[in-house]
């Protein structure tokens, strides 16, 4: 037992004690294989409420907050660098630590599109603070690009200003795809909101719906999270313009 301690504290990722049969032996590899894939995409906290229970995968409707991420710039500056460096600068310096931010805060990267991240909060595991985790997020990625722009542009000249939108709403969440490739993803309008105002947003913006920030005020939160209203937009697929919010970071 004394061992078995010890070496979950070194980070092993099993652990068998003689005797030990093969069917045992390949139950643990297949635990740690699944759960080293949905720590891509998931926190160590999400993973054990899902572990815990079976049915948090099933297909749901249920209100969740969108983040859409996006790189200002970023065709630009693809045109004219090679394809190694905007590799290496995408995973090392956009997507692991906005990835980590999302992870800290409880959100689960839905899928990368392009220079864009999708996180959502609310599935397939959700808190009564979801909205309030995603603008914290939000937030803090905008904190780390800031710091992380002014280190890239001391050494080669690439930058990294984003902008972001939130949107929260009914989503239906669950495991879509064809027999070839399937992932567990949110889809519904205001999956499609959180983008357009991602668009919209200006470099170190991040932009929510009104029902978002509705979140923020139930929670208390508005008080230490500096908000303005924006003048009402009018997006592709809304019958009519919604008010939106900007969050100061």
């Amino acid at each position: 037992m004394i061992a078995a301690i010890l070496a979950t504290n070194k980070g092993i990722d099993g652990f068998l004690t003689k005797p030990f049969d093969n069917i045992e032996l390949r139950a643990n590899i297949r635990n740690i294989s699944v759960r080293k894939r949905m720590q891509q995409f998931i926190s160590e906290q999400v993973y054990r409420e899902i572990k815990n229970s079976p049915d948090a995968l099933r297909p749901t409707y249920q209100e969740a907050s969108i983040l859409f991420a996006d790189i200002r710039g970023f065709t630009r500056m693809s045109q004219a660098i090679s394809p190694e460096i905007i590799v290496s600068y995408l995973n090392n310096n956009y997507f692991a630590p906005m990835g980590e931010i999302a992870y800290q805060f409880n959100g689960t990267v839905d899928k990368h599109i392009g220079d864009s991240i999708m996180v959502v909060f609310g599935a397939p595991v959700a808190y009564h603070d979801d909205a309030v985790r995603a603008v914290q997020t939000a937030i803090a990625m905008q904190k780390k690009a800031r710091k992380i722009d002014d280190e890239l542009k001391k050494k080669n000249g690439l930058r990294l200003r984003i902008g972001i939108g939130i949107s929260t709403g009914n989503v239906f969440s669950g495991i879509l795809g064809s027999l070839r490739k399937k992932e567990f993803t949110s889809i519904g309008m205001d999956v499609n909101i959180a983008a357009r105002l991602q668009s919209m947003a200006k470099e170190g913006e991040i932009l929510i719906t009104e029902r978002t920030y509705n979140k923020l005020a139930d929670g208390g939160i508005t008080e230490s999270i500096s908000t303005e209203e924006l003048p009402q937009v009018a997006v592709k697929g809304v019958d009519e313009p919604f008010k939106v919010y900007r969050v100061n970071a």
